[in-house]
């Protein structure tokens, strides 16, 4: 796998996936247009997800995959979402049958394959804060707060069935002077116990990664986390 990072503020990493077509004379090149097409037009509006599938002929089938931050505003999802399929399709995958993009804000995914509702711990990429907990104490203390709150909220995150925004939970624990901010989201064509899964092994994957230090993410295929020591989302 070759996940490249991507200079910039908005979007963060890149993985193209195999196979290519030729623009313009493979049917796929408009399978996949309608495909953008339809999850910039309906993820703003639906809580920031939507998954769709076009077929210009049955053996060009696109299928596409969007999720935006739970936080964010339609219009902020809508833009983020319209920047990547530009950044992924034009400069950092042109002509490939699959690709994923994560940024700041969203996520999207597309390949010529069926994905939805499969648990994507496969695509895989993490960023994190330079600094660390500061002493031996305060490390242990730091990673097992900051475990115990990102295991709190994927309980939520899956569970809330009255929450405005499906499967994304967010929240802060204290611990003497210092808090510590969480955030989880799956894409939502998974099972609430898919779900769970693949959270559970990022939030296992955060010892190899980045534990101690003091903010990091991890972005899969199909779910998201991240925990810093200020508020990060809106």
């Amino acid at each position: 796998m070759n996940i490249v990072p991507i200079d910039g503020n908005n979007y963060l990493a890149s993985n193209c996936l195999p196979g290519t077509y030729t623009p313009g004379r493979d049917n796929y090149t408009q399978s996949l247009a309608y495909t953008f097409d339809d999850l910039r037009a309906n993820a703003p509006n639906n809580t920031g997800f939507r998954n769709a599938s076009w077929a210009e002929d049955p053996h060009n089938r696109a299928y596409g995959l969007a999720l935006c931050r739970g936080d964010v505003s339609p219009d902020e999802c809508g833009g983020c979402l319209a920047n990547a399929t530009i950044e992924v399709n034009s400069n950092n995958c042109p002509n490939r049958r699959g690709a994923i993009i994560w940024g700041n804000l969203c996520l999207l995914k597309y390949s010529d394959q069926p994905f939805f509702g499969i648990i994507d711990t496969d695509n895989r990429y993490y960023a994190y804060n330079n600094d660390y907990a500061s002493s031996a104490g305060q490390t242990k203390t730091f990673t097992n707060t900051t475990r115990d709150l990102l295991n709190d909220l994927v309980k939520e995150a899956v569970s809330d069935k009255t929450a405005r925004v499906p499967m994304f939970a967010n929240g802060n624990v204290t611990y003497g002077n210092e808090t510590v901010y969480g955030m989880v989201q799956c894409t939502r064509d998974l099972s609430a116990k898919n779900c769970t899964t693949c959270l559970d092994d990022a939030i296992e994957y955060l010892p190899k990664c980045c534990f101690p230090k003091v903010g990091a993410r991890v972005f899969y295929g199909s779910c998201v986390l991240r925990y810093e020591i200020y508020p990060f989302l809106n």
